[in-house]
């Protein structure tokens, strides 16, 4: 439907809608707990939907594939483990074959040697759990190491994930309180000491896109890793050789997300996610569209869902008009909602298209 018109500013939207993976020594959490900001702690039932007519999982096939899953999972650290690539606990010693072998291509060998044949049921729910894995890392399943995909997981907060009820938001405005903050001043380069650089006792001068410079002792430079790596901002001199082989041995990826606000809340709210399982008849473009929806019904300003793109699909979203993209995510809730159970879902009154590739930002 068009009637509803999209939101011009995607920012407020990805600053009020957001996750604290970990609550447990969390600092962002620290924070949080010193303004009083109240967690609502994200409940682990995700009931699952299947596509043409929105049926529930059958339970017991649900366990039954989310066991084979981590089981695939579990294989992969072995067959690390076989190669060396790290030691018990799963710190990272010295790179091994084990790097150049995909976790896509090592998860789909493990699915080629398990008898029997699975079900057409049980290979669109084992292809749900690729499209979270993809999810999770916010990349494709076949350029992620299977040596060193997880390397991370070590160092994780502990304790359930949690909403800030109002919103992320809230943080950065209490940290930002005092501050100076220039907007609309996008950076066009750094210059520092050093040889070819800013003169000697003049320390760093930033330059913007509206022509105006900033001079300082120091700048720290927070901007995004895909920013780094489009060489959108200048510095002079040159950044060292090892950090420029950091910026470009380290991957990034795209998760994007389609954000709507209705008029009412339609969907169960004892669940603060539900997923759409699609029949991707081995199309790794569908797994991830629209995958899985967040409720953020009276966290954050109204009846909001959240639909996640992840994988391939979420690199097709990059070439995809807001319009459609939200079209889709809308067709996905009236087939599990109105043609699965008969319940009318309105169109949004707003709507807003986080495309992370895209943004120069």
């Amino acid at each position: 439907s068009d009637a509803f018109e999209l939101h011009p500013d995607v920012a407020s939207y990805g600053t009020t809608l957001s996750i604290l993976t970990g609550s447990s020594g969390n600092p962002l959490c620290v924070v949080a707990r010193q303004l009083d900001v109240p967690f609502h702690d994200i409940r682990g039932t995700c009931p699952l939907y299947a596509e043409g007519g929105g049926a529930r999982a059958d339970a017991a096939t649900d366990e039954k594939i989310e066991r084979e899953y981590n089981e695939a999972l579990a294989e992969c650290t072995r067959k690390r483990l076989a190669f060396g690539s790290s030691d018990d606990e799963g710190i990272y010693r010295t790179r091994t074959a084990a790097d150049l072998i995909s976790l896509g291509g090592a998860i789909e060998e493990f699915r080629r040697e398990q008898k029997p044949t699975p079900t057409r049921e049980e290979s669109d729910l084992f292809d749900w759990h690729l499209a979270n894995l993809e999810f999770a890392n916010a990349a494709r399943l076949d350029v992620l190491s299977m040596g060193q995909w997880d390397q991370d997981d070590p160092y994780d907060f502990e304790g359930n994930h949690v909403f800030l009820r109002g919103g992320n938001g809230r943080i950065v405005s209490a940290l930002a309180r005092d501050v100076p903050v220039f907007y609309n001043h996008d950076v066009c380069s750094v210059s520092y000491p050093g040889e070819g650089g800013a003169d000697d006792g003049e320390g760093v001068v930033v330059r913007c896109a509206n022509g105006r410079s900033f001079r300082a002792d120091v700048a720290l430079v927070t901007v995004p890793l895909g920013v780094l790596k489009k060489e959108i901002i200048a510095f002079d001199p040159p950044l060292p050789e090892r950090k420029l082989r950091a910026i470009a041995n380290l991957g990034f990826g795209v998760l994007n997300k389609v954000i709507l606000l209705f008029p009412e809340v339609f969907w169960d709210t004892t669940h603060d996610t539900f997923g759409y399982v699609r029949k991707c008849d081995g199309d790794s473009k569908k797994r991830g569209r629209y995958y899985m929806f967040y409720n953020y019904a009276g966290l954050s300003g109204g009846a909001t869902l959240v639909a996640l793109v992840a994988g391939d699909a979420a690199l097709e979203m990059e070439c995809v008009s807001d319009a459609d993209a939200v079209k889709g995510a809308m067709d996905v809730l009236r087939d599990i909602f109105t043609k699965g159970q008969n319940v009318a879902v309105p169109d949004p009154l707003d709507a807003a298209c986080v495309r992370w590739g895209g943004d120069r930002h």
